[in-house]
């Protein structure tokens, strides 16, 4: 088991990975926020030793301190499981990730070919803002 991402077009092409690599996948993102966010969000697993009601907390506090936007953050916490961007939180989390460069593969690594890269990432991001579809994760 695991999850595939694409866009909801006839040719998008369509990543899987595993449940820990698409964490990670989000966790670099976050990092392109600030340092502090990034650790923050690596944290998010350890929340139901420290307290979810705490993590929330500096979450909220993160967020305003950053001044994140809503529609780039909708990528970070949604579900791991059915989730979706529409066309524009497409465009704010591309503009998110801009600069980023990074040679990681998440997916399969045993299928480099198969695996998204942050190159990839912004090449389905643009596609489906510039298509008005939606990106989908399940």
């Amino acid at each position: 088991m695991g999850i595939s991402i694409k866009g909801l077009y006839a040719d998008s092409p369509v990543y899987d990975m595993g449940y820990i690599t698409f964490f990670a996948l989000r966790r670099d993102i976050a990092y392109t926020i600030s340092e502090e966010f990034g650790q923050h969000y690596s944290d998010m697993p350890k929340a139901g030793f420290i307290g979810f009601d705490e993590y929330d907390r500096r979450t909220e506090e993160l967020i305003k301190k950053h001044h994140c936007k809503e529609r780039f953050l909708s990528f970070l916490y949604q579900s791991d499981c059915n989730g979706k961007l529409s066309p524009y939180k497409c465009k704010a989390l591309l503009d998110q990730i801009n600069g980023m460069q990074s040679k990681k593969l998440y997916g399969y690594t045993a299928y480099p070919n198969c695996c998204l890269t942050i190159d990839k990432f912004r090449e389905l991001l643009k596609e489906c803002f510039d298509r008005k579809v939606y990106l989908v994760w399940y």
